[in-house]
């Protein structure tokens, strides 16, 4: 009696494709992050402008506010205002570790180890693709860093020290 009590259990574990819905989602998990990761930047260059003038500031504010009734979610600082790609990016580089434990769990006959197998791989694969961006766009974040640097150097270097017109009176 026991044993027909979970058999329905176990043809639902068994119907479960936790890895088949992984690889029906791999191109848009791919180009959501990916375009994530290189907007990151201006996005925060750009909350970091707003949130100086003081009524964006007092409307995030109220956003979070009442965000915070209705979620546990972040608030926008921690997408975007700490220091490189925050939360989300984190979260894809757990989807190996996740798949990973998942397999260790599954029995070899179920019919979504290979979905899981191809799964992992995917997403192993996409995180390195994903890291590559990121890595490629902090080195150029950090060449136009540089080189606006020099111009506004040398800007104001000419400005102090370069040749002066004065208009005749």
């Amino acid at each position: 009696s026991t044993m027909d009590e979970s058999v329905p259990g176990l043809e639902k574990d068994r119907s479960t494709s936790i890895g088949m819905v992984f690889l029906a989602h791999m191109t848009q998990i791919e180009e959501v992050y990916s375009e994530y990761v290189k907007n990151y930047a201006a996005a925060n260059k750009k909350l970091r402008i707003l949130q100086r003038n003081p009524k964006v500031a007092i409307w995030l504010d109220e956003c979070r506010e009442l965000a915070s009734d209705l979620t546990n979610a972040w608030d926008l600082d921690s997408f975007l205002g700490t220091p490189g790609p925050g939360k989300p990016v984190q979260r894809i580089l757990k989807y190996p570790l996740f798949l990973t434990q998942l397999l260790k769990l599954t029995p070899i006959d179920h019919p979504d180890r290979i979905g899981l197998l191809c799964a992992l791989q995917g997403v192993t694969n996409i995180s390195v693709r994903i890291n590559e961006i990121k890595r490629r766009t902090d080195l150029v974040g950090k060449f136009h860093d540089r080189k606006y640097k020099k111009f506004d150097v040398r800007a104001g270097l000419s400005g102090a020290f370069g040749r002066r017109t004065e208009t005749p009176r």
